[in-house]
């Protein structure tokens, strides 16, 4: 639901692919995306938890009509009220009710300004789909008409769309499931809304393939766009498809010739809204059919028709973790995250560390070595510092000092990692559905091998300082005011050290937010986050002097942050040599989508060997860099943003620098929007090549 540029998400379900029962799955949140930004925020709750209710805007007012309170097939409620949501005023209860309790509906608003509504069903029971189309007078806050049309045979989970055809204005009503007869349907259907024929039903032409929930209500000029959801039929997984149909109002013909969502990205669509052109869609789920359990995507894709792209765009709302208080007792840090205390466990070494779920280890002072820490597949386990608690890695370890293997709810709080020791390199391996946190400690010392020789004969050990996915789509980690020097030796084509900051790979699914932390001086990658369907969401954070990108990610966004490198002030050895070429942050899509945003971040490249850029777009798609300035010294001409892939907008930048050769933006990619970017450089550079749409 669209408000002024604002999407709105209302209640739905959670994901229960973890819970003995699925019938107690609804929600009553709120939330709100803001497409300009990129960024999420909470908002009220509904007055209770509620899914599969139709969703209408009208005049800057949210409807929410009908839903079911947890599941019908079990012992949820089927709602008839009818609830308003005004940004900034809250939510009302309206004394008008539908005519009939309903849910797994679709609504739209037609032109006179009146709510259509349509299809639904009042029960579990395949008999309890319904064909009735009714309208609702937001001007009065009443049913206008309880049976105004009626659909040509009962079904659940349509899709609904106004359009004008010459001159008279159409509800048109597409697909649905017909439970009695267990069949999804292709039909399209108008209804003209005013007129000798109004309410009247026109069949049209059947859509290529049968669908149900499916995006509604998503019309640019004059076409219907039809996406996500059951494709051709229901039942196994098979059936959430990446077709993208496009239904002309004009021609009655549907294109088929549509680029693909992403196959990763296919699913049952959540809140969904059309803004400036573009289509967004946040959230969904996918459904699985033989635990019968659903499975929710915190996804949020863009599809701009002009562009002919589809994107797999960042994740939802993110920071949902709760605060904790590093000046808290270890008691009430792991109360603060939420976590389920049973045990608590003085611990003096790392023996004293098991798997234990709801246990809290105490660390006082220094946690002695004796062996790496296995929590396994436990849940709600803490082990938190007081004081000036460390652990002291072992003369040339080089491996995970922690791992986790699974589970929700894990925290390492308070407990610095010294690796003052001879080729000492203590490492963190956290592997949690959700509830992850790693906060309030610092490397000491470097984690350099004991003979820095860059040369491939000394097999140097490769991999990151930090693994944290949250492997559940849902789920949300937190990296917090860590900062960590690694020190090692500059990466010259892949010979010497590899080691990166912070790295996820293709089990990261939800959303990892890391936290005014920083990571300094690694040979490769400050953070590497580029095979995920996961988002990263980098906030007050400092990368700085990594030897290849200081920040590289496919889904999410860097706020406030700094990507540095200057081979004149660096804990790495070896920093002058020509290496990869280092950049500031980089965007890339390895299959899995991509959509990110750069917000009020500072990029300074002072002294570069070899230069990659400032910011460069290797492939995959750059939302928008806004607010931010890059600054380029001894770099040689290296650009300060290059795009190879997508960028969709600079915008109140600053790119400066000493450079007098080469170009500031290179784009190799589709048209950029630019606007308010100032350029300072010497004569010598130009400022643009590649299409650029200069506002």
């Amino acid at each position: 639901m669209n408000v002024n540029g604002t999407i709105y998400s209302f209640g739905g379900i959670r994901d229960d692919t973890d819970l003995d029962s699925h019938y107690d799955r609804a929600t009553a949140d709120t939330y709100a995306y803001d497409t300009a930004n990129d960024s999420w925020s909470s908002g009220p709750d509904l007055p209770k938890a509620l899914w599969g209710q139709a969703g209408v805007v009208a005049n800057g007012t949210c409807y929410l009509f009908g839903g079911a309170e947890t599941d019908v097939f079990g012992s949820g409620n089927i709602e008839d009220s009818i609830y308003t949501f005004t940004p900034g005023s809250g939510w009302s209860t309206l004394g008008a009710t539908c005519p009939e309790p309903v849910y797994a509906v679709r609504g739209a608003l037609g032109p006179d300004g009146l709510i259509y509504i349509a299809g639904g069903a009042t029960g579990a029971e395949a008999q309890t789909d319904t064909d009735r189309i009714w309208r609702f007078d937001p001007s009065s806050n009443s049913v206008e008409s309880s049976e105004w049309a009626t659909l040509p045979q009962p079904v659940r989970w349509s899709s609904v769309a106004m359009a004008n055809v010459d001159g008279t204005d159409y509800l048109y009503h597409f697909g649905g499931h017909n439970v009695s007869s267990g069949n999804i349907v292709p039909t399209t259907t108008r209804y003209p809304l005013s007129g000798p024929n109004e309410g009247q039903p026109e069949s049209m032409a059947d859509a290529p393939m049968a669908f149900r929930q499916a995006l509604s209500d998503t019309v640019i000029n004059g076409k219907v766009y039809i996406a996500y959801g059951h494709v051709g039929s229901i039942g196994t997984n098979d059936d959430f498809k990446p077709n993208v149909f496009r239904y002309d109002v004009e021609t009655d013909s549907w294109d088929e010739e549509m680029p693909q969502i992403p196959s990763n990205r296919a699913r049952i669509v959540g809140a969904s809204g059309v803004v400036d052109g573009t289509i967004y869609v946040a959230g969904g789920h996918i459904k699985n059919y033989d635990t019968d359990a659903h499975d929710t995507k915190a996804y949020v894709d863009t599809f701009d028709p002009d562009k002919q792209v589809t994107v797999g765009g960042g994740t939802g709302p993110t920071e949902t973790l709760p605060s904790t208080n590093p000046d808290a007792t270890p008691e009430e840090r792991a109360s603060q995250a939420g976590f389920d205390i049973q045990n608590t466990v003085t611990a003096s070494s790392t023996g004293d560390i098991g798997g234990a779920s709801n246990t809290l280890y105490v660390v006082e002072g220094e946690l002695s070595w004796d062996g790496q820490i296995n929590i396994g597949n436990a849940s709600d386990v803490a082990i938190c510092g007081t004081g000036d608690a460390s652990v002291p890695i072992p003369a040339g370890y080089r491996d995970y000092a922690v791992t986790v293997s699974g589970g929700s709810g894990f925290m390492w709080s308070g407990i610095d990692m010294d690796q003052t020791a001879s080729g000492a390199w203590g490492r963190l391996n956290v592997n949690t559905s959700d509830r992850g946190f790693l906060e309030y400690f610092q490397t000491l010392g470097s984690g350099r091998r004991a003979n820095p020789d860059p040369s491939a004969s000394l097999g140097a050990k490769s991999g990151p300082m930090i693994s944290m996915p949250a492997t559940s789509s849902g789920g949300a980690n937190r990296i917090k005011n860590v900062g960590s020097v690694h020190a090692g030796v500059m990466a010259n084509d892949h010979e010497g050290d590899r080691p990166i900051g912070v790295f996820l790979a293709d089990d990261h699914e939800g959303t990892l937010n890391i936290v005014d932390s920083v990571f300094d001086s690694f040979p490769n990658n400050g953070l590497y986050a580029t095979n995920t369907s996961g988002s990263v969401v980098a906030t007050g954070t400092t990368f700085r002097n990594n030897g290849v990108s200081n920040g590289r990610i496919a889904h999410g966004r860097f706020e406030n942050c700094t990507a540095a490198f200057d081979y004149e002030n660096t804990e790495l050895t070896n920093a002058d040599a020509g290496a990869h070429g280092v950049q500031g942050f980089a965007v890339e899509d390895k299959g899995k989508g991509s959509g990110v945003t750069i917000t009020g971040c500072t990029v300074e490249l002072a002294n570069v060997a070899k230069c990659g850029g400032g910011i460069d777009v290797r492939s995959g798609v750059l939302h928008a860099i806004k607010n931010t300035e890059v600054h380029m010294g001894n770099v040689g001409g290296a650009p300060d943003i290059i795009v190879d892939g997508r960028c969709e907008q600079i915008q109140s930048t600053a790119l400066s620098g000493s450079a007098s050769s080469g170009t500031a933006v290179i784009n190799n990619g589709p048209q950029m929007a630019v606007a308010d970017v100032s350029i300072d450089y010497p004569s010598g550079r130009s400022d643009y090549s590649g299409p650029i749409n200069r506002a």
